[in-house]
This record gives C-alpha cells, sequence and structure tokens, in this order.
C-alpha cells in the first residue's frame, strides 16, 4: 500500500522569498567566516562550495522577485545575526566542528523551507525551489563526503563536478 504524503505547510511567494534570501544570505556569511576561521580543508571546502552555491541561488531570487514585485531583505534577522555572532566567538578548536553542526541544521530547515516552496502556484518561484533542493541535497552529500574522508579534498573535487 501506498504512504501517504506527508502535508506540507504552504507559504506565500512573499514570505517565502524572504525566507530563502535570509537563509541564504546567512550561510554565505558563515561560510565566509568558516573560510577565515576554519582549521581544517574539511571546513573550507564546504565553504567554498557554498559560497558558490548559495550565491547562485541568491541572484536567481533576486531576479524572481524584481520580476514578481516581491519585497528582498537587505539584511539577516535577528535569529540568523545572533547564530552569526556567537560563531564568531568560537575558539579555533571548536570552531570546525560547531560549523559542521551548524551547517546540518541549516541543510534540514533549508529542506523544509524549500519544500513549501515547491507547492508555490508561480511556476518561477517552485521552479527555484525544486533546483534549490537538489543543490542542498548534493550540498549534504558534500558535507557527508569531506567527513567522511577526513579531510579529503578528493571528495570536494569529485563532487563539485556534479554540482548542479
Amino acid at each position: 500500500m501506498k504512504r501517504p504524503s506527508p502535508i506540507v505547510e504552504p507559504i506565500e511567494p512573499d514570505a517565502f522569498v524572504t525566507c530563502a534570501m535570509i537563509e541564504f544570505m546567512g550561510d554565505v556569511q558563515l561560510a565566509q567566516l568558516a573560510l577565515i576561521r576554519g582549521t581544517s580543508d574539511c571546513v573550507r571546502a564546504l565553504a567554498t562550495y557554498l559560497i558558490d552555491d548559495c550565491n547562485r541561488v541568491l541572484l536567481d531570487i533576486a531576479r524572481i522577485a524584481t520580476r514578481k514585485n516581491l519585497p528582498l531583505p537587505k539584511s539577516l534577522d535577528q535569529e540568523h545575526d545572533i547564530i552569526l555572532e556567537y560563531m564568531r566567538e568560537r575558539t579555533s578548536a571548536d570552531f570546525d566542528s560547531e560549523y559542521m553542526e551548524r551547517m546540518d541544521l541549516n541543510h534540514r530547515h533549508a529542506i523544509k523551507l524549500f519544500k513549501r516552496g515547491q507547492a508555490i502556484k508561480i511556476p518561477e518561484i517552485s521552479a527555484l525551489a525544486s533546483r534549490a533542493l537538489a543543490m542542498i541535497e548534493a550540498r549534504i552529500k558534500l558535507s557527508r563526503q569531506l567527513s567522511a574522508d577526513g579531510n579529503s579534498r578528493q571528495a570536494a573535487v569529485q563532487v563539485g563536478a556534479n554540482k548542479i
């Protein structure tokens, strides 16, 4: 017997655009911090790919929002500011593990958000949500491979070659 699909809570297009922008702007700022404070090749490799991926999605969101006359946030919300400040206070020894844990949490949150975005009735936005989900899933795979390979840059190159 086929299992019923989980119910995805609807989200309005303007709320989705705002949440998606803030989510990815926060990820970019955390990744930039990881390039400076990170001590392992694993963290730096993930941060590099994350910055590239997020910046591509941010440009897509901005283009769609402009065409659809949807508002764009100019800065992070309070929650993301607090997370960024918390990460700035981490010591080098703690930073890498805290960053990887934070990215895992962010990925799970982003997956929920972009699944909600797929249900939006505006084709450009639902397609963006689908593309972003694929990118997030690739990033999760990269994160796991990097962690499993013990800071191996080879895994980053291999997964990076398959980016969406």
